[in-house]
């Protein structure tokens, strides 16, 4: 992964930063157009850590206990 901010992502910062020009109500609407983005994109996260604990948690029961494996 790179530091490096797409094209896409600069644009959205220059979109926010000109919003947030705007007298009066630029800054409530900068902030209500990207904190629904970031909400979004959380939920999102969320969504895949709980996708990939329930693919772990079937792979636990797969998992044999250390007294079940061959001592030799």
């Amino acid at each position: 992964m790179t530091d490096k901010l797409t094209g896409r992502e600069k644009l959205e910062v220059t979109v926010e930063s000109v919003l947030q020009l705007i007298p009066y109500v630029g800054g409530a609407l900068a902030t209500s157009y990207f904190s629904v983005k970031q909400t979004k994109r959380f939920k999102r996260l969320e969504s895949f850590y709980q996708e990939v604990s329930d693919q772990i948690s079937k792979f636990d029961n797969k998992i044999l206990s250390i007294q079940d494996h061959d001592e030799d």
